[in-house]
C-alpha cells in the first residue's frame, strides 16, 4: 500500500478528534497562563502581605505551621503541582464529555433520565467526592476512614427515624 494513501486514511480517521485535541491544548495553555501570570504573582504578594486580606491571613496561618520550610519557594513549587492536577482533571473531563456528547448521546440521555433507580447517581456522587477529598486532603481522608462506629451520628431531628 502507498504511504501517502495510508497517511490520508489516517488523517481522515483523525479529523473528528481534532476539536477534542484543540480543546485539550486550550485547557493546558489556559491553565499555564493562569499559573504564570496570575497565581505566581498572587502568592508572592500574599507571602509579602500585599494581597487581599483574606489570602494574606490564610497564607500566614499556613506558613506558621512550619515556618522553617514554608518559604516563598515552597509555595511557588506547590502551584505547578495543583495546576497540573487541575489540567489532568480538565483533560479527563473533556475526554469524558467528548465521548458522551459526540459518541454516546443516547446512552447518556437514557442514564440521566432513568426513572428506575437513583443508585447510579449516588455511586457517581460518592465516587467523585471521595476522589476530590482524597486527592486534596489525603491525611484527613485517612483519619475519617479510621473513625469507629461511635462516630456515626444521625443528623439533628433524625434520631428517631434512624434507630
Amino acid at each position: 500500500m502507498d504511504l501517502g494513501l495510508e497517511l490520508k486514511e489516517f488523517m481522515k480517521n483523525l479529523r473528528p478528534y481534532l476539536p477534542l485535541f484543540l480543546i485539550i491544548l486550550g485547557i493546558i495553555f489556559l491553565a499555564k497562563i493562569v499559573q504564570v501570570f496570575f497565581l505566581m504573582p498572587l502568592i508572592e504578594s500574599a507571602f509579602q502581605g500585599e494581597s487581599f486580606e483574606y489570602l494574606n491571613k490564610l497564607l500566614n496561618k499556613h506558613q506558621l505551621k512550619d515556618p522553617t520550610s514554608r518559604d516563598l519557594q515552597y509555595y511557588q513549587q506547590l502551584i505547578p503541582q495543583y495546576i497540573n492536577r487541575l489540567i489532568l482533571i480538565g483533560v479527563i473531563a473533556a475526554i469524558f464529555f467528548w465521548d458522551i456528547f459526540r459518541i454516546q448521546q443516547r446512552k447518556f440521555k437514557k442514564f440521566l433520565l432513568e426513572e428506575k433507580s437513583p443508585v447510579n447517581l449516588a455511586v457517581l456522587r460518592i465516587s467523585v467526592l471521595s476522589l476530590i477529598l482524597y486527592s486534596n486532603f489525603p491525611a484527613t481522608a485517612y483519619e475519617l476512614s479510621q473513625l469507629g462506629r461511635d462516630a456515626i451520628v444521625a443528623p439533628t431531628g433524625w434520631g428517631s427515624i434512624c434507630h
